[in-house]
């Protein structure tokens, strides 16, 4: 009796043992199973943060190089296309500030909130692309209406060149076309730029509104350059020829530079090259220095001599720029 009234004693002893020890193993798989999803979501978090910080430290070079392009127009005196760019890059930085806010709130996000803070985050940075969009429509605009402007001057350059050789004065058109021909190649070259800046995406559009930028400014440099060659005062012409021969004083100091380096063959390489150089910026500085001693009756024709030698030492610091790049 004794047995038989101890053994559902000891029976229930041990389903209670059991039960405890199942209630433990369940519980501990509840608590693992809970710090795996802790850890998914917590990755995916972090993951969709890293990219869209990504994104952001592409709009910061926009920024920068909207500000660089900005500060180079107003030190050039171009009040208005700096502002264009100024507007663009102050627009990026208002919709990038938004943006990150909502960028750390999704990284203070826990688990029930992280997945509505990443949604707005996503639409944050969508206004952003936005915002860029914009602002890439805006500057290449205004690159557009440069070369536009440039094609203008052709027009007009062509039409001086026509009536000079109506007038028998075939050098003197002579000397037009030349300048022409290189307004012409830097406007083309300007407007494919233009192009691909038109068609490039957010993680190229900086380096191509740069390129686009460089072939712009060759473009205004050359037609600066014809205005100084179509000054109606013997005083402004000569100004404006010696400002155009010195531009040229940087390529020949580097090539200088690049001689004293050298050695063996391509001394002797560099050595042409400096002696061209010098040859044809001695030959502008001296037909300049015709302009400015002739009578008043004579400048005029002696202007034409001038534009035929500074475009040979153009030619000639062409031909020393394709040396550098290929040194």
């Amino acid at each position: 009796m004794l047995k038989t009234r101890l053994y559902p004693l000891l029976l229930t002893g041990s389903v209670f043992v059991l039960a405890t020890a199942c209630s433990q193993e369940a519980e501990d798989k509840v608590a693992e199973a809970g710090q795996d999803l802790e850890a998914a979501w917590q990755a995916e978090k972090e993951a969709a943060v890293e990219q869209m910080k990504d994104t952001m430290e592409s709009v910061s070079e926009d920024i920068d190089a909207a500000r660089n392009r900005a500060r180079q127009l107003e030190s050039e005196g171009e009040a208005v296309a700096a502002k264009a760019w100024n507007d663009v890059a102050e627009e990026l930085e208002s919709a990038q500030d938004a943006a990150a806010r909502d960028l750390q709130a999704l990284e203070d996000a826990g688990a029930d909130a992280w997945q509505s803070a990443r949604d707005k985050a996503q639409s944050s940075l969508e206004s952003l692309d936005q915002t860029w969009e914009e602002g890439k429509a805006t500057i290449t605009e205004s690159f557009q209406e440069s070369v536009d402007a440039a094609s203008r001057n052709i027009d007009a350059m062509k039409a001086r060149a026509q009536e000079l050789e109506a007038q028998g004065a075939e050098r003197a058109a002579a000397a037009w076309e030349r300048t022409i021909a290189r307004m012409e190649s830097a406007r083309d070259a300007a407007q494919e730029n233009v192009a691909a800046l038109e068609a490039a995406g957010a993680d190229a559009w900086h380096d191509a509104a740069r390129a686009t930028s460089d072939a712009v400014d060759e473009v205004e440099e050359i037609g600066a350059r014809a205005e100084a060659f179509a000054a109606d005062a013997k005083d402004d012409f000569v100004a404006g020829a010696r400002a155009v021969v010195a531009e040229s004083e940087e390529q020949l100091a580097r090539a200088r530079a690049q001689l004293e380096q050298a050695e063996g063959e391509a001394k002797e390489e560099w050595q042409a090259v400096v002696d061209n150089l010098e040859a044809k910026y001695d030959s502008a500085l001296a037909e300049a220095q015709k302009v400015e001693d002739a009578g008043a009756d004579a400048w005029d024709d002696l202007r034409h001599g001038f534009m035929d030698a500074y475009h040979d030492l153009e030619d000639a610091v062409e031909e020393a720029a394709k040396e550098f790049e290929d040194d």
